[in-house]
């Protein structure tokens, strides 16, 4: 059985349809808080504080979270943030002649402790240590998402037919916390009542469990009012079925469902064409009605070369023209990159088309996949096969880059040839050439972009000797040249089992190691203070 790794979201725990909500979750209650560094006077827990200065917003209330209605604040520093906030909230309790309960049922989503109060008196508690708590108490640990707290608490504290207070102090981990969060709700129950915990958190459970069949079965009696729906629609169908149990198809009716819902919702949007790929169910399959072109055009001859490759399994060409045609269709509909640069995808799909034999290997067509996304602009489509998968072995001893337009070789610390760093040629034939091969599976994004994952591709030799028709020995001749180009010089060396790898990007902070000076930077911006920043680091190295 698959595991499911399901991070936590807030849990909206229902009652019996008996129940008496006093204080409801999310937007219908109005909280006074106080946030910041203040200190709650004595007694703040108590239905008579006077808490009419706190400010006052709508649950949930807190921060770094996407889903808070009110943002509170925790003062000038990121790195020294309260540990503590409050907050207190009032309800009107029914007369005790209609109601009388056994006992109430609370729940709580938080981060990262939580204490809760009813009238003063507390009635729950959690990740916190015992004993008293003040300003500075710390949660025992700190929370991913948020933590939950379902339980019953008697009914001895609430006052009936009177004003009711609940007051609650959430506790950081620690001064750098980057969230923190409340939402809670108060039930009366009455005798033979309990706590019924929903659909949702039943079902996510059990898929922590790993029993998807149980968790879809009731996940799937969700109501679409429920705030999860969609998204958790859309993550039964991709992530459970059609990722998580290979069934992709089992999958379609739960991410159309969460499309019906949030159409507009990236994360359903994503699932829901994700889920139709793999299941290979076409939307339209009237889209792609055309007719399809016979001749190839120049720019397309190297999408059918047939350099050798790994050996793989056969595979026919009605199973693979289907597949181009499902391709087409995805580039069509849901591709934004389509017309981002003037690509003749279509002409690029009959040409590997007409290449197709009564056969084809598995590796060779991986291979005109990935040449084909090159076409495109998009730096982040690739062919979910990596190159080490269907690129023949064989691989150069050596690490390519560039410096002022030429290629220089090292062995991942140094110079190949310290005094001829430079390569002109390998195997006799111009590097221009071996680049302008290991480029036919790069996108064509910025110039830049294109030399450094070419470079990279050089280190497939045997790869790009069958594709300049060159045969494949066991060493490779390099001529080398000077910085001045003054010299030259010819080095035989052998080909590797292995990739050599590239020299890695140190650990840790922005710093100087001997001659190269490392700055690792956040982001990207044109904003004064990114730039000052980075000329304070360039001046120190």
């Amino acid at each position: 059985m698959a595991n499911f790794i399901i991070s936590c979201l807030w849990i909206a725990v229902g009652i019996t349809s008996a129940e008496t909500t006093l204080l409801p979750a999310g937007g219908e209650t109005t909280w006074r808080y106080l946030d910041g560094k203040a200190i709650p006077g004595e007694e703040w827990t108590a239905s008579g504080f006077d808490d009419s200065e706190w400010k006052k917003g709508k649950a949930p209330l807190g921060y770094g979270k996407d889903d808070v209605e009110t943002r509170i604040l925790f003062g000038d520093d990121p790195g020294n943030k309260p540990l503590t906030a409050y907050f207190r909230a009032t309800f009107q309790a029914p007369p005790k002649g209609e109601n009388e309960f056994t006992k109430l049922g609370l729940m709580v989503s938080y981060d990262d402790g939580v204490s809760v109060y009813l009238n003063g008196e507390e009635v729950a508690r959690g990740n916190l240590e015992e004993g008293p708590l003040t300003p500075e108490s710390a949660a025992i640990r700190a929370v991913r998402e948020s933590g939950e707290l379902v339980t019953t608490i008697p009914a001895g504290s609430l006052k009936y037919g009177a004003v009711n207070t609940i007051a609650v102090e959430v506790h950081q981990a620690g001064p750098t916390s980057s969230d923190l969060y409340l939402d809670l709700k108060l039930s009366g129950l009455e005798e033979g009542e309990k706590p019924v915990l929903d659909p949702y958190r039943e079902g996510m459970r059990a898929l922590q469990r790993g029993d998807a069949e149980e968790g879809s079965r009731l996940l799937s009696q969700m109501s679409q009012d429920h705030p999860e729906y969609a998204r958790t629609m859309a993550m039964l169908g991709w992530q459970v079925y059609a990722e998580g149990l290979g069934e992709p198809k089992r999958g379609l009716p739960f991410v159309k469902k969460a499309y019906e819902v949030a159409p507009t919702d990236r994360q359903v949007v994503r699932s829901y064409i994700k889920t139709h790929v793999l299941s290979g169910v076409l939307f339209d399959p009237a889209a792609i009605a055309r007719e399809r072109k016979d001749d190839i055009a120049a720019e397309h001859k190297f999408l059918v070369t047939k350099p050798e490759l790994r050996e793989s399994k056969l595979v026919s060409r009605k199973d693979l023209e289907e597949d181009l045609d499902y391709l087409e269709h995805v580039l069509m509909k849901c591709f934004s990159y389509l017309e981002l640069r003037p690509v003749d995808y279509r002409g690029a799909l009959d040409a590997i088309r007409g290449s197709l034999d009564e056969e084809t290997s598995l590796n060779q067509f991986r291979l005109q996949l990935a040449k084909l996304i090159s076409l495109f602009c998009d730096g982040h489509a690739r062919l979910a096969s990596p190159p080490s998968q269907y690129m023949p072995r064989g691989y150069a001893p050596f690490v390519a880059d560039s410096y002022k337009n030429r290629v220089y070789l090292t062995d991942g610390e140094s110079f190949l040839d310290p005094k001829h760093p430079y390569v002109i040629s390998i195997d006799g034939r111009p590097i221009a050439e071996w680049l302008e091969v290991a480029s036919y599976t790069v996108v064509k994004e910025s110039p830049q972009w294109r030399l450094r994952q070419s470079l990279q591709i050089l280190s497939y030799v045997n790869y790009i000797r069958a594709e300049l028709g060159l045969p494949a020995k066991d060493t490779i001749q390099l001529e080398l040249e000077s910085k001045n180009r003054k010299s030259t010089r010819k080095m035989e060396v052998e080909v590797a089992r292995r990739p050599q790898r590239e020299a890695e990007f140190p650990e840790g902070d922005s710093r100087r190691i001997d001659e190269v000076g490392y700055i690792r930077l956040p982001q990207m911006t044109g904003s004064s203070r990114f730039l000052a920043q980075l000329n304070r680091l360039m001046e120190e190295f």
